[in-house]
């Protein structure tokens, strides 16, 4: 497990931001704080209400709601959907979800982000 913080911008239907991101390689899950996103995007309501543990152990989290967003990172734009929550130690926190689908990996030495180009190859087939 390991921790980065970096600012990045997050992008909406509505508009875009500066933010201050946690990547979390612990947290399950990426979750945005609701004032900081419903300026720039659409949050939308899940059929039901999810719930997370806290890492420490020492509370949870629930909510039933969404966004859509796109992610600069470096010099990357990445897209992703994020659970909006009230309450939020961070203004965002971009979990395992997100790092595994997008290939991220934290360099916590050089506190540096990786992102292998390689899962920007979309491969894309013609179904017959």
């Amino acid at each position: 497990m390991g921790i980065i913080s970096r600012g990045i911008k997050i992008i909406g239907d509505k508009g875009e931001r500066g933010v201050n991101a946690l990547f979390d390689s612990g947290a399950s899950a990426s979750f945005i704080k609701h004032d900081i996103v419903k300026e720039v995007a659409t949050i939308i309501k899940m059929p039901r209400e999810r719930g997370f543990t806290l890492g420490n152990g020492e509370g949870s989290l629930r909510t039933p709601y969404v966004t859509n967003l796109d992610f600069n990172i470096k010099d990357w734009t990445i897209f992703d959907r994020i659970l909006v929550v009230d309450k939020l130690g961070e203004e965002l926190i971009i979990g395992a979800d997100i790092m595994q689908r997008w290939k991220m990996k934290l360099d916590l030495e050089k506190e540096d982000i990786l992102i292998d180009p390689k899962v920007f190859d979309f491969k894309l087939i013609k179904i017959y």
